[in-house]
């Protein structure tokens, strides 16, 4: 997208939440709220083309410009 127009932004309000275990929990509760803390950023990673490139990221100027 950058290359198309380079002063794109994008912005996004994720993560609206921050996910952390109660007090009292378990080694098991403590990943398992990193895990979902961390997965609430997938969303722009994805726009990003951080993971799945090709919604992210166009192969090509030529498949970019059929969006333009």
């Amino acid at each position: 997208m950058k290359v198309i127009a380079p002063g794109l932004k994008i912005m996004t309000t994720e993560p609206i939440v921050n996910i952390v275990p109660s007090l009292d929990a378990i080694m098991e509760m403590v990943l398992q709220a990193a895990q979902q803390h961390d997965e609430q950023y997938q969303a722009t990673a994805m726009l990003t083309g951080k993971i799945c490139e090709e919604l992210g990221k166009p192969s090509s100027r030529s498949e970019m410009e059929r969006f333009i």
